[in-house]
């Protein structure tokens, strides 16, 4: 598992090409995301990415999806 330190915001072209699902657990200290394979809509064959974030990046990165959900 890695542990986000930082979020960056870059310009890069988004590709959608198969679907996917993911599992969130939290505790007090912890938010932790496990993304399933692509074509994994089920979650049934977990990914090698697990991200934790901590109360600091997840407010970063509530900003930034409060931004991407107010445009429209």
């Amino acid at each position: 598992m890695a542990q986000v330190t930082e979020i960056r915001l870059i310009k890069r072209p988004i590709r959608i090409t198969k679907k996917t699902t993911i599992d969130v657990a939290q505790d007090e200290n912890w938010f932790s995301i496990w993304i399933h394979e692509a074509g994994q809509e089920k979650g049934l064959t977990p990914c090698p990415i697990s991200l934790q974030i901590n109360q600091k990046t997840a407010e970063e990165l509530m900003n930034l999806l409060g931004k991407f959900l107010n445009k429209k």
